[in-house]
């Protein structure tokens, strides 16, 4: 009788702390949505063609073929 008690008691300790954690999730957002921050505008990425690293647009050099991350990079890849 005294380990059903017992049992009893670690499972509605379990429960009870579940319950707690479950509580404060109804107003998170999904997270397949991701970080979203209100009044930013989502940047449109572009990838560097010679380095391959991805920047936003406005911040990329456009040349003749395709976006850049800088300068040099743009002088190395079109001589």
């Amino acid at each position: 009788m005294k380990i059903a008690v017992v049992l009893l008691a670690v499972l509605a300790a379990i429960w009870f702390f579940k319950a707690s954690r479950r509580g404060g999730d109804s107003n998170r957002k999904s997270p397949s949505k991701g970080p979203e921050k209100p009044g930013l505008p989502a940047l449109d990425m572009v990838r560097c063609h010679f380095c391959e690293i991805h920047l936003p647009r406005p911040d990329a050099i456009e040349g003749k073929k395709g976006s850049y991350c800088s300068l040099e990079h743009q002088r190395r890849a079109e001589p």
